[in-house]
């Protein structure tokens, strides 16, 4: 279970650090990207993780749109992408969201989503506010 009181911090660790910890980034679209059709369903063990863990991406969903989620002032734009990963073993924990009238939703996962189309924007890591 993901802690119900996490902080989304920003920071100035070196890249080598932040794969040690958890962490998230924020992902803009690039500017005159066309948009591209890509037919087919990847399954994948990130597809499953995301429904074994459900109820954590409620929480996250609604902790990451209450006011203090940030430790800085936010201007997020359309279609802004959110990933959170949560260093785990054996394997990381990502979760996902869209920024879509004005608050991060759910999205679904899609590998293929983040090649070429975005670039990133923000990033940080995550303070547990709630140890569990």
């Amino acid at each position: 279970q993901i802690s119900k009181k996490i902080q989304l911090c920003s920071c100035t660790d070196s890249p080598e650090t932040l794969k040690t910890k958890s962490r998230w980034s924020v992902r803009r679209i690039i500017q005159g990207f066309e948009k591209t059709l890509i037919i087919g369903q990847l399954t994948s063990l990130e597809e499953t993780l995301k429904r074994i863990q459900s109820e954590n991406y409620m929480e996250l969903c609604q902790r990451i749109n209450e006011k203090d989620s940030f430790d800085f002032e936010t201007e997020w734009q359309e279609d802004d992408q959110l990933i959170l990963t949560f260093v785990q073993q054996p394997k990381n924990l990502l979760f996902e969201f869209k920024y879509k009238e004005n608050r991060w939703q759910i999205t679904d996962f899609n590998p293929f989503g983040l090649n070429g189309k975005y670039q990133k924007y923000k990033h940080g890591t995550i303070k547990n506010l709630d140890p569990f």
